[in-house]
């Protein structure tokens, strides 16, 4: 026998009244007795065993039951002797191994679609929750050191002072924004002119202590993005501008 303990087609652990009959060298009639005497008599012990069907050498239908742990304690709890008790605790360690087993998603086996289905979503909503923790986790100075490490981008809302243009920050989105450079409706480029190496976005996570964590996009802008906006909007440009500060 392979194994004392099995799963259901519910995905409980169970074990059947002929592999007690077996291990504990029974005549399984005799369990199958047993088994009935204690749903005869023993209130609410319906719930632990499960009526059933398995075929003989000769193909005969005969009647069997499933039964989950405490079923399997309620029949067994009669049985005495060292070699019953040394059953009684495999069965035991049996149960234990395969609820453990069941409980980690990795030997749970869809019977249906819809289970396949179930435990594709189970398996997505715990990854993108690992990923949350990890991102909230990160440390603020992120950004910073991925700026830091890549050379001669600007932050955008210093670009204007840099290119000493003929307005503010202000007028600088504004325009940006009209001219259909950025979106209309936030300040951020549009990806024709991300794709053209004109900016660079970076993500930033913001911590708080009231509102709690959220992500901006960070806009900077490109050597090659600042020669062309000062030729575009009429600043002053030279080829190797010092970074600004980003904090």
């Amino acid at each position: 026998m392979e194994e004392l303990v099995i799963k259901s087609k519910k995905g409980n652990p169970v074990t059947t009244s002929l592999i007690v009959a077996e291990v504990f060298e029974k005549d399984h009639k005799h369990v199958i007795a047993s088994i009935r005497e204690i749903l005869s008599s023993a209130e609410n012990s319906a719930q632990y065993f499960a009526h059933g069907f398995y075929q003989d050498s000769s193909g005969k239908s005969n009647p069997m039951f499933y039964m989950n742990r405490d079923g399997f304690t309620l029949l067994v709890m009669g049985f005495t002797g060292s070699k019953a008790l040394r059953f009684k605790i495999a069965f035991i360690e049996a149960f234990n191994e395969m609820e453990k087993r069941l409980h980690d998603s990795k030997y749970i086996i869809p019977q249906t679609f819809a289970e396949a289905l179930e435990l594709a979503a189970k398996q997505t909503r715990e990854l993108e929750s690992k990923e949350r923790i990890i991102a909230l986790q990160a440390p603020k100075v992120e950004f910073a050191d991925k700026i830091s490490n890549t050379e001669n981008l600007v932050d955008i809302g210093q670009t204007s002072k840099l290119l000493k243009l003929p307005f503010g920050r202000n007028t600088f989105f504004k325009k940006l924004r009209e001219d259909g450079i950025f979106f209309r409706n936030r300040n951020e480029p549009l990806q024709e002119y991300v794709e053209r190496n004109y900016f660079k976005l970076f993500q930033e996570l913001i911590q708080t202590n009231t509102h709690g964590n959220f992500s901006v996009t960070k806009v900077c802008v490109t050597q090659k993005g600042l020669f062309w906006l000062s030729k575009k909007y009429g600043g002053e440009f030279s080829e190797g501008i010092p970074q600004l500060s980003i904090q």
